[in-house]
């Protein structure tokens, strides 16, 4: 006799039975009788995968933090630094002259995997004659209200739900 689980229709039968390759006749008036589960199973995943995949196009405050680098919403963030760094360089402002806070201001070999060593300056928001800002920055509110308050953008870059901003004191 074979034991059968009522699970997607797994049959387990003992050694000395032949195998059956069609479904043992049942008077089960309908195929799906016993499917709910399987749907509801379905469903509870297809839901999971679009809630994770969705997290990746959240956008918050800025003022909340944010795990920037685990999502794939801070793809642009790299171009967009190129840019920031090429407006720097055609300006001719001197890269020791602008401040940024992490990721931006380390070697920028270590970002772009090349041999170009320069970096900017750690944030000083007192002392500082230029001041780099994302909104992938984890800053505190009070730093972001004295950035608002005493300093003038002077240039902005954006893509998507990332921008990078350059500012001057007023």
């Amino acid at each position: 006799m074979a034991f059968e689980y009522r699970f997607n229709a797994i049959t387990f039968y003992p050694k000395n039975e032949p195998l059956r390759f069609a479904p043992p006749e049942t008077s089960e008036p309908s195929r799906f009788k016993n499917s709910s589960g399987w749907f509801c199973g379905l469903y509870i995943f297809i839901s999971m995968i679009l809630v994770l995949v969705s997290g990746n196009f959240w956008v918050y405050s800025e003022r909340m933090s944010k795990a920037w680098d685990s999502v794939l919403c801070h793809l642009p963030y790299y171009s967009l630094r190129q840019e920031m760094i090429a407006y720097i360089e055609e300006q001719r402002i001197d890269v020791n002259d602008v401040s940024a806070s992490f990721p931006l201001d380390s070697f920028f070999s270590d970002t772009e995997a090349n041999t170009d060593n320069r970096s900017f300056s750690s944030l000083n928001l007192d002392k500082s004659q230029y001041i780099i800002y994302t909104n992938i920055y984890n800053w505190n509110d009070e730093s972001i209200k004295t950035l608002h308050a005493d300093w003038k953008l002077q240039k902005e870059f954006k893509r998507g739900f990332i921008f990078i901003q350059l500012y001057v004191p007023k």
